[in-house]
């Protein structure tokens, strides 16, 4: 779903949905590294397990910087120069409307950020990004 660019990734976004949605995200996640090991260019895949999110004062920045082991200020250099390829997996776990409200709040804040996101089941969430149905 991410395509483009020299190395194949551009700025596109997507909610996947359905049975294989992890499977696939797991697929883009491989192809992402493999792009990122022999073009410096590429953005660099982080993934974040979104049904870890238990504590209510964490953001999508300190759940980035918490899967990279980086410091926060290089992490939040490589998110505004858009060097990172988000893939949150598990949306359809996350317990509460609010945290699906912070994560379009970081997309709008982050809008050329390549990102996709998983989800078994999500009739009812809509993150103003492109649906992309796997099964």
């Amino acid at each position: 779903p991410l395509n483009g660019g020299s190395s194949g990734v551009g700025r596109a976004r997507a909610l996947l949905v359905g049975a294989r949605a992890e499977t696939a995200l797991m697929a883009e996640a491989h192809r992402l590294y493999t792009a990122a090991l022999t073009d410096t260019t590429a953005p660099l895949p982080v993934w974040i397990d979104l049904s870890a999110w238990h504590d209510g004062r964490s953001t999508l920045r300190s759940l980035t910087v918490a899967a990279m082991r980086e410091p926060d200020a290089r992490v939040r250099r490589m998110l505004g120069e858009n060097r990172l390829a988000l893939l949150l997996s598990r949306l359809d776990q996350l317990p509460n409307a609010s945290r699906r409200q912070t994560i379009q709040d970081f997309l709008n804040d982050n809008p050329q950020l390549p990102v996709l996101i998983a989800a078994q089941d999500a009739p009812d969430i809509d993150l103003g990004i492109e649906r992309v149905a796997v099964s």
